[in-house]
């Protein structure tokens, strides 16, 4: 759709690095950490509600939450979702979907270890050691196994999923990343149109018309954030269903030229946080706060520019480069004033000012 220049490369690098500052800026309410418990394989579990912390056996310091359909039975196979959060939270999709699980007698599982700051070989591992568990404690039907992420969940699913045999369909939103599949698998992506990462998500759909594998996208009313369960029960009758399935309709409304325009606004914008000043940031941002209820695309810019002040920020206080991100932040504040990690942001450069 466009020219990768280095300038691109670099931007795709800041997204990669500022992803990690998602879990200040998700638009909802996590729900707090509690005890983990320990079951042997041969215990059993409560079903029809859902398990916040289950650890798991062979790495106890890691835990999964858990839902189990109200009437599961070990001698029936169920097919399965493992659920990769930015936050480390798997609480949250497994506890936005446990309706859907109900009614599609689904299991649900999410780790609350797999986040996004730690080494991707790691995450891997993660994602492994989940499968394994599972498909070694509960009765799983193993042709029907999903993975599930967002954000950089949705990277660790794609990544991890394509490299796994027993995966059967993936399933992301908010973000992608390249994959090299190794055995045949379902994509089925999910992009909000005012999720910053829209562009690139439709950007990857397009690009899967060259490949073998089947895969279907949903475009929805929604930002950077797992889609809501009356949007997401598509991925449950696809994977159930397969070309059976009853879906909504599929539909892609940006066009590429758009796409090659939102691509070029970023570019500039790269550039701008090195040469402009605040005061032409004053000006950008109100364009595009006057212009987003016609367009949403300006609201996805602002999205950019909230998650690249958030990034810069942070590196600059890591550097010691106090101007920086005293700048930065004034930014931030203009394009997101509502943003919680704004004042955790303030009181670490006034500590560092200190010293």
């Amino acid at each position: 759709m466009y020219t990768k220049t280095a300038l691109t490369f670099g931007l795709f690098l800041l997204l990669a690095a500022c992803e990690s500052g998602a879990k200040k800026t998700l638009p909802r309410e996590v729900i707090p950490p509690v005890e983990q418990t320990t079951p042997s394989p041969k215990d059993s579990f409560e079903t029809g509600k859902v398990i916040p912390a289950v650890a798991l056996q062979n790495s106890p310091a890691d835990s999964f939450a858990l839902y189990l359909p109200e009437g599961y039975t070990p001698g029936k196979k169920y097919p399965v979702i493992l659920f990769f959060d930015p936050q480390g939270a798997g609480v949250y999709p497994v506890t936005l979907y446990q309706k859907l699980a109900e009614g599609y007698q689904v299991i649900l599982a999410g780790s609350n270890s797999s986040k996004n700051g730690l080494p991707f070989e790691h995450l891997q591992t993660m994602a492994l050691q989940l499968l394994q568990d599972i498909t070694e404690r509960l009765s799983v039907d193993e042709t029907k196994i999903a993975f599930c992420g967002h954000s950089g969940g949705a990277k660790v699913a794609l990544i991890s999923g394509a490299n796994l045999a027993q995966v059967s369909t993936i399933i992301y939103t908010g973000a992608v990343a390249q994959i090299n599949p190794t055995h045949p698998f379902t994509l089925i992506g999910f992009g909000g149109t005012k999720d910053m990462n829209y562009t690139d998500l439709v950007s990857f759909e397009w690009s899967l018309a060259k490949s073998n594998l089947p895969h279907y996208f949903f475009e929805w009313n929604g930002a950077h954030e797992f889609p809501k369960a009356e949007v997401f029960k598509n991925a449950l009758e696809l994977m159930l269903h397969g070309t059976n399935a009853k879906i909504d309709r599929l539909n892609i409304s940006i066009t590429p030229e758009k796409v090659t325009a939102e691509q070029q606004y970023k570019e500039k914008y790269m550039q701008a946080f090195q040469v402009q000043d605040l005061n032409w940031w004053k000006k950008e941002v109100a364009l595009l706060n006057s212009k987003k209820k016609s367009d949403p695309m300006y609201e996805r810019l602002l999205g950019f520019i909230s998650l690249a002040c958030y990034s810069l920020t942070t590196r600059s206080l890591q550097q010691y480069d106090l101007i920086t991100a005293e700048k930065m932040i004034a930014l931030y504040k203009l394009a997101d004033p509502l943003n919680k990690a704004i004042p955790d942001l303030e009181a670490e450069l006034r500590k560092k000012k200190g010293n």
